[in-house]
């Protein structure tokens, strides 16, 4: 992952929302980046050379809260709101302006090293869906459209003990209004299973386009494409085998007022998420993925 994985916790449970069906999916999420990397290759500190500053280590933790209700058969709405925990360590490459070349500090200034340590609510997202293909049938497809708008409730001026605020895109909020589309598909198919019987198992695929506004100093995040499709198996009568394959474009960032380098920012990741469910009863299940 980078700041977030980009997994489809939502489409977990595999199930196509019914009038007044409410849908509680809480989730944590721990990304720690201790190894610099440039492409798929180990890469040292300060290798990728940047004016600014050398990124040491990030450590992104949330907890995540997603609520669906069903309003109808064929719209639903939904609220997600994350609880972020940030711990970020870089080392200051600038000296009067200029960078600083590694063994040979100005002045016989030493290395500056900077660090963030903070935990806040993020920005608040709300997205409508709509059901455009609605089957009864048992093995039936269901296909929908969504719109969804994300609002700066993060607290966007984070700073350290030395009183520097974090960069735009550590800080909880982005102080932009984004805008979300999505389509989701899904279906059920027959297949065998371990103990020679016949089920059905769920199908999805979805993807969604978030068009990122101007934030922080005029700080504008790149546009982002995500494409999901996953499946479960049933291994046993209460555990399921869960697998998606995740795919992530970002645009460059605007670095608008800032003074942010924004070469090294966008890019286009694919990832295989594998994991597993527990079901305690029908209506609880726990889960975990591994990216």
């Amino acid at each position: 992952c980078s700041a977030n994985c980009p997994i489809d916790t939502s489409s977990t449970s595999y199930e196509i929302p019914s009038k007044g069906k409410l849908t509680l999916d809480i989730s944590y999420e721990n990304i720690d980046q201790d190894q610099p990397q440039i492409g798929r290759h180990n890469a040292r500190i300060g290798e990728i050379r940047r004016r600014t500053h050398d990124e040491i280590r990030t450590r992104n933790q949330s907890w995540k809260l997603n609520l669906d209700y069903a309003i109808t058969d064929r719209l639903s709405l939904g609220v997600f709101l994350p609880l972020l925990s940030l711990k970020h360590d870089r080392k200051d490459n600038e000296i009067h302006g200029e960078r600083r070349e590694e063994g040979h500090e100005m002045g016989g200034d030493l290395p500056k090293f900077e660090g963030w340590n903070f935990t806040n609510i993020g920005d608040l997202t709300i997205l409508g869906k709509y059901a455009l293909l609605l089957s009864s049938s048992p093995e039936g497809s269901f296909f929908s459209v969504g719109l969804g708008i994300k609002f700066p409730t993060g607290k966007t001026d984070e700073d350290n003990a030395g009183g520097e605020e974090a960069e735009p895109t550590l800080q909880p909020g982005t102080e932009s209004y984004d805008l979300i589309f999505g389509t989701y598909y899904s279906k059920k198919i027959k297949v065998p299973t371990l103990f020679k019987q016949y089920t059905l198992i769920p199908f999805f695929i979805n993807g969604t386009y978030k068009i990122n506004g101007n934030g922080i100093h005029n700080y504008q995040i790149g546009d982002e494409v995500r494409i999901n499709l996953g499946t479960s198996y049933p291994l046993f009568r209460r555990w399921d085998l869960l697998t998606q394959f995740n795919f992530n474009y970002k645009a460059h960032d605007h670095k608008g007022n800032t003074y942010e380098e924004t070469t090294d920012t966008g890019g286009r990741w694919l990832y295989f998420s594998p994991g597993m469910r527990f079901k305690i009863n029908n209506a609880l299940s726990l889960y975990g993925y591994m990216q």
